[in-house]
């Protein structure tokens, strides 16, 4: 697979901007409207790509790619969405 820099980093632009403060910090405080616009734009880049992503209880998007071999290991990544307060 080849990664396409200027595209990745374009969509790292648009997930940030959700949450820009007027003073030019940015926060995506959880469950907050920007997080959930965040969540929102997360999910969308998921379906482009074919995957349904769900929400648990928790409030953890989970996306789950079917590997191509059934015998290799899952892997599994993680990170937050949300953001401390800038």
């Amino acid at each position: 697979m080849k990664i396409n820099v200027n595209h990745t980093l374009s969509r790292i632009e648009q997930l940030y901007e959700c949450g820009r403060q007027e003073d030019g910090c940015h926060a995506r405080m959880a469950f907050a409207k920007a997080d959930k616009k965040g969540r929102e734009i997360f999910r969308d880049y998921f379906r482009l790509i074919g995957i349904e992503p769900r929400v648990d209880a928790a409030g953890n998007m989970i996306a789950r790619m079917e590997g191509q071999h059934p015998d290799w290991p899952a892997i599994v990544m993680g990170s937050h969405l949300d953001t401390v307060p800038d």
